[in-house]
């Protein structure tokens, strides 16, 4: 582990929050997930993630967009409880980014994200706030973070061009890093 993962990491132990390594020490600076826990106290059996065929879109990407679809889809009510289904892109890739401000590594791929979606025309990025208005730090126990069982930041859903949910958790990552490399951004 390099020395500023290490720091990090430290940093991030001292505030009662964990570090899981995501896939790399490169990616897990990005897509650190910040943790509601230390890790040791996170080890609370996960359900069985549902029957999802791995993403099938083409090396091929869409053509570039001046003007990506990405938006934050709860803006109007940040942390309460929200149908996905009701914001996905038309007819495209669909990212939900479960994210908070006071998640160093939620900013930190939010630009990635548009990026992504700049660069790819038949991808849209939904970013769902879950933090309530007015709450400081993370909010675990906002009504969004408890409807969607989220203990970790950021998240990913990735649904179909048919609104079908694709990947989630540990693959939704990874489809997202693999996107971002096919499309030729960094992280």
């Amino acid at each position: 582990m390099s020395t500023g993962v290490g720091k990090l990491n430290k940093q991030l132990n001292e505030r009662r929050l964990g570090l899981p390594l995501v896939m790399s020490v490169a990616s897990a600076i990005i897509l650190s997930a910040c943790t509601s826990a230390p890790q040791s106290e996170v080890t609370q059996p996960q359900p069985p993630a549902p029957e999802t065929s791995a993403p099938t879109t083409p090396q091929v990407t869409a053509p570039p967009t001046e003007t990506p679809d990405v938006s934050v889809a709860n803006q109007s009510n940040p942390g309460e409880t929200l149908d996905i289904k009701a914001c996905l892109g038309q007819d495209k890739y669909t990212i939900v980014d479960f994210s908070s401000e006071f998640c160093p590594s939620c900013r930190r791929i939010s630009p990635v994200l548009h990026d992504l979606a700049k660069s790819r025309s038949d991808i849209a990025v939904r970013t769902l706030d879950i933090n309530r208005t007015g709450v400081q730090g993370i909010d675990w126990d906002s009504p969004l973070a408890k409807q969607y069982d989220i203990h970790s930041i950021p998240q990913f859903k990735i649904f179909d061009t048919n609104g079908k949910l694709m990947a989630e958790g540990g693959d939704a990552k990874r489809q997202v890093m693999d996107w971002i490399h096919q499309s030729g951004g960094n992280m």
